[in-house]
């Protein structure tokens, strides 16, 4: 977490890391900035190619929002379940687990009302793990 206050009246202004991805070649993040009692979230998306000479970047896209989940809507466009999850703030714990497990059932592309109980179970177990999974790479 960085703190910056630039003088001793103004409030302190938190940035903290509450979402990262990464794959090779780029990686997207969002950032919680604490300023007193407004929280606003910056989503930092960067790309570039691994393989070129050059260390041209492909895509440097900063943008600001006033919620996680308008933030979290510009990742969406992506398949960042199968990237590599890097951080994830334990106050957004629950929010993502809960946006996997709806990537999941969009990937099994089975309604709710024609999974029996065995099938529920399964989804059940995989959330487990899911949720394990996140507590490994979760930043405090």
């Amino acid at each position: 977490m960085i703190n910056k206050s630039t003088a001793s009246n103004e409030p302190e202004v938190k940035l903290e890391t509450v979402f990262e991805i990464g794959a090779e070649g780029g990686s997207i993040c969002i950032y919680r900035q604490r300023d007193g009692s407004v929280d606003k979230f910056i989503m930092y998306h960067n790309e570039f190619d691994p393989l070129a000479d050059d260390d041209e970047t492909l895509v440097d896209v900063k943008k600001e929002y006033d919620t996680f989940n308008k933030a979290f809507q510009y990742i969406e466009r992506f398949p960042w379940q199968s990237l590599y999850i890097k951080v994830v703030h334990k106050d957004f714990r629950n929010n993502i687990t809960e946006k996997l497990k709806e990537k999941l059932k969009e990937k099994l592309s089975v309604p709710d009302e024609l999974l029996n109980s065995e099938d529920l179970h399964y989804i059940e177990e995989i959330n487990e793990n899911l949720s394990r999974s996140l507590t490994d790479c979760v930043s405090s």
